[in-house]
This record gives C-alpha cells, sequence and structure tokens, in this order.
C-alpha cells in the first residue's frame, strides 16, 4: 500500500491511459466524490505546442530535481484520475516509484494554474484545491 501527498512525484508505468512507457506525475488531492480517485498531473519532456495550453504548463528545473535530465513540464491543463486501489496494487508490485516531493514554489506555480484553469469542471478544479 502507498500513502499518496499532495506534491508527491511518482514514476509509474499506466497503460490504461494509453501511454505506452513510464511516466512521471504530480499527485493532487482524493476525489471528493469518490475516495478511491486520485487526481494526477503528466510531467512531459515538451512544452505543448498548443498556445492555449501553455499557460498551464508549470516548468520545473533540472537544478531543482535530481531525476530530471532537462526541464520539464508539469500539465495543469489536464486532471488525470487514477483508482487508489490499482495504485496500490502497482506499488505491491514494484510497479510504482516515489521519486520526490515538488519543491514549495513549484507546487504553488501547479496549484494556480489548475485553479485558474476555466477549461477545467469544476470538479477537476477540486484536485488543485483538496474542497
Amino acid at each position: 500500500m502507498i500513502t499518496l501527498k499532495t506534491g508527491m512525484v511518482l514514476h509509474m508505468d499506466v497503460p490504461d491511459m494509453g501511454i505506452d512507457h513510464l511516466k512521471y506525475f504530480v499527485v493532487l488531492n482524493h476525489d471528493k466524490i469518490d475516495p478511491n480517485i486520485i487526481g494526477v498531473c503528466l510531467i512531459n519532456s515538451k512544452l505543448s505546442e498548443i498556445t492555449s495550453k501553455k499557460k498551464f504548463q508549470i516548468e520545473i528545473l533540472q537544478k531543482d530535481y535530481a531525476f530530471l535530465d532537462h526541464a520539464s513540464y508539469i500539465d495543469c491543463g489536464v486532471v488525470k484520475k487514477i483508482k487508489k486501489d490499482a495504485m496500490d496494487d502497482e506499488h505491491d508490485k514494484g510497479k510504482i516509484r516515489v521519486v520526490c516531493y515538488l519543491n514549495e514554489k513549484d507546487m504553488s506555480k501547479v496549484m494556480n494554474a489548475g485553479t485558474s484553469n476555466i477549461a477545467l469542471s469544476k470538479r477537476d478544479k477540486s484536485f488543485f484545491t483538496g474542497v
């Protein structure tokens, strides 16, 4: 079983999201409707080419995070939802690795980007606020 906390960075495989390789994620919060659902944001190597999404891509720097090979971007334009019990199973199999926690400055930027994104539903925004 894995104890998930806001700001935790995880490295894991998520084929059910249509991603065919290991990805880094930032844990946001539990869903208020279904506590078995965890909201996460993907960390991408490149900035989105879509102009309207760029302001919701938070840059994180290699100098701040040992796991990065280069500057990367947290995609706060989309909240991915993962079932906690499925994460527990994958963790127990050794398929999820806790990498680090985002620093306070970057986590604040993530939360601000998510809550200011008018394209997100009220439910998706709640993952950024915890309310």
